[in-house]
């Protein structure tokens, strides 16, 4: 499975200044009484989820025999809500076959190449 993603790069508005230390954070989160509004930052799953990707390739540099499919997904599932692995397992499934099975009816060259190159 292949993401393209944007070649454009991603840019969030952070300002680092206003972000407490561990101490405040711990202390403002114990505390009930705190009126303080927290500021907009990023939490641990997004930066994992960002550093994963940083610096990558933008290109993908597909043969003759590689094919890229990009299923469709529901705006409402996302690759990070492991609980629905198999909605977005069967998803995949669904858009592949499709695209293959649409690919063979009109006599696709790419997807020729590849059903040869596996004989």
């Amino acid at each position: 499975m292949a993401a393209e993603a944007s070649p454009a790069p991603t840019l969030y508005e952070v300002d680092y200044h206003s972000i407490p230390g561990l101490r405040e954070s711990v202390l403002a989160s114990l505390n009930p009484f705190s009126r303080r509004k927290r500021p907009q930052v990023p939490n641990i799953l997004q930066v994992i989820m960002l550093s994963m990707v940083a610096n990558r390739r933008q290109d993908l540099a597909l043969g003759d025999t590689d094919m890229l499919i990009d299923p469709a997904l529901p705006a409402d599932l996302q690759w990070s809500r492991w609980e629905r692995h198999t909605d977005l397992f069967m998803c995949a499934y669904r858009g592949a076959a499709a695209v293959l099975r649409q690919g063979l009816e009109r006599g696709d060259e790419c997807l020729a190449a590849i059903v040869n190159a596996a004989k």
